[in-house]
């Protein structure tokens, strides 16, 4: 799965998070490009952390994905 955008409360960033973590398959990745607000880092980082699936790459320009 891939999600990307700018992440941010308003947006509720974190609910495709929750739901790829409620999957407990090993065969399933989500990869996350985006431009995220602080606060959402913090609240989602640790589910990043924690779930070895889950990749984090960041901003990247449409032109690259």
């Amino acid at each position: 799965m891939i999600t990307g955008g700018k992440m941010n409360r308003d947006k509720n960033s974190y609910v495709p998070i929750r739901a790829f973590r409620s999957v407990e398959s090993l065969d399933l990745r989500l990869i996350i490009f985006a431009d995220t607000a602080e606060d959402v880092k913090r609240v989602v980082g640790k589910a990043i952390d924690q779930d070895e699936r889950i990749k984090y790459i960041g901003w990247i320009d449409s032109k690259e994905i």
